[in-house]
């Protein structure tokens, strides 16, 4: 009788966090970070379970909410910082900040027009690619990167280049790994390979040997590496709207283009090989 009544206790102690957990996800996470592992009835397995699930729900509750609260700014249904406060209560903080920032170019003509300058489409892909790259879905801040991300994405022009990086958003906030399947895939992956790799100018922040650290050297590498994301996206996007425009060249023409457009700004190599064959695959 004591053991079916402990049973019964533990899962209505289960359902009830089971129902925290899809009311308030995010809340949960924050309540339950550090909890007493002392307790006699802590359970580390149960713990990391409910933990991994409401991870899980506060990523989708923080892609659907920023999404359709986005379309609602952009169709004119949200106008007032007031009105995303209230719809992101409950998400990171970030959130909101990215959509007020999206209200405010709605009213903002000019800023609007600069975000779309083919500059700064360069540099919005730059920063979406390397972004995409260093976003992990266990990091404490993964809301927070992945409104980043969409914020800027949401700022390119219509067309392949938003299209695949949104593709790339949806795998990335899922934790899929990328999957290579054609050559296009391939030698996209190069060109984020090649970034990884400090190419396109990209500089390493290091300390010095001796001495305190060079605030004016900082700064400088930090604009040359600000140049070398710009190169990155430009790279990148070119890349992707060539493929779009050609969507049966063989691979020795995907392979070319992509070396042709990662050139001009790649690491000196003895071989004059950037890149290798890729394996057999689909096209």
């Amino acid at each position: 009788m004591e053991a079916a009544r402990a049973q019964a206790k533990v899962l209505r102690s289960d359902k009830k966090v089971s129902a925290e957990i899809d009311r308030d996800a995010g809340g949960w996470i924050a309540r339950n970070q550090n909890p007493n592992r002392e307790a006699a009835d802590f359970d580390e397995v149960k713990h990391e379970n409910r933990m991994r699930t409401a991870r899980e729900r506060h990523r989708e509750k923080t892609a659907v909410t920023f999404e359709e609260v986005r379309n609602d700014i952009i169709t004119g249904t949200v106008t007032t910082p007031e009105e995303i406060d209230g719809r992101t209560a409950r998400l990171n903080a970030a959130v909101g900040v990215q959509l007020k920032e999206l209200l405010g170019l709605r009213l903002n003509h000019a800023e609007a027009a600069r975000l779309r300058s083919p500059e700064v489409q360069k540099e919005l892909a730059g920063r979406i690619s390397s972004g995409l790259l260093r976003y992990t879905i266990d990091a404490e801040d993964y809301d927070k990167g992945f409104t980043a991300i969409a914020g800027d994405i949401g700022n390119l022009v219509d067309g392949p280049v938003k299209e695949q990086f949104q593709k790339e958003l949806a795998s990335a906030r899922e934790g899929k790994q990328r999957e290579i399947r054609t050559h296009a895939d391939h030698y996209l992956k190069a060109i984020d390979d090649e970034w990884a790799n400090h190419g396109f100018g990209r500089r390493k922040v290091s300390a010095p040997e001796t001495g305190p650290p060079d605030p004016a050297e900082a700064v400088r590498i930090a604009d040359e590496n600000k140049m070398a994301e710009r190169r990155y996206g430009e790279a990148k996007s070119k890349f992707i709207q060539w493929l779009a425009l050609n969507p049966t060249v063989k691979e020795d023409a995907i392979r070319k283009k992509a070396f042709d457009l990662m050139k001009a700004h790649v690491r000196e190599q003895a071989s004059g090989n950037l890149i290798g064959p890729a394996p057999a695959l689909d096209g």
